[in-house]
């Protein structure tokens, strides 16, 4: 109907400043437009697995903007369907700072990841997020990965 592709556009638009709003130009107060205080990111990456509340994910945000001052998000796809938006996305950034205990490399690396922003109204109130944090920190060379070898027959 009418209403739900309006409704689509419109968490799709909040979905969409957010990474571009806030990732890209460091405007964490846009979250305040569009995002619950009550927020829940569910995210691996993260210690205990998630962040809750919409003031501790501006201070993982600050945290990781000053880590990677040249951070910039690419959507790559976006789609929206329910109360859902989904964003395939690339980050690339240069590790200029501490993050998560991990001290500077000086290395510019790329990470890319799927998102999930669950809406109530035009709010998000949940977020799953998965990304390729150890490929990353491979680049990085924070971690050592075995080399794949493939022997032809």
């Amino acid at each position: 109907t009418h209403k739900e592709i309006a409704m689509y556009e419109e968490i799709k638009q909040a979905t969409r400043r957010s990474f571009e709003k806030v990732f890209n130009e460091g405007k964490l107060d846009v979250w305040d437009e569009t995002t619950s205080p009550q927020w829940i990111v569910h995210d691996p990456g993260v210690p205990g697995g998630e962040i809750r509340g919409l003031e501790a994910y501006k201070a993982y945000t600050t945290e990781l903007l000053k880590a990677f001052p040249d951070l910039h998000f690419n959507i790559l796809d976006l789609f929206a369907e329910g109360d859902r938006v989904t964003v395939r996305w690339l980050a690339t950034g240069t590790h200029k700072g501490e993050f998560m205990g991990v001290p500077p490399t000086g290395v510019k690396s790329s990470i890319g990841g799927i998102t999930i922003n669950r809406f109530e109204g035009q709010k998000m109130v949940e977020t799953w997020v998965q990304k390729d944090d150890l490929g990353m920190l491979k680049v990085l060379g924070v971690v050592k990965l075995p080399e794949l070898v493939v022997v032809a027959s």
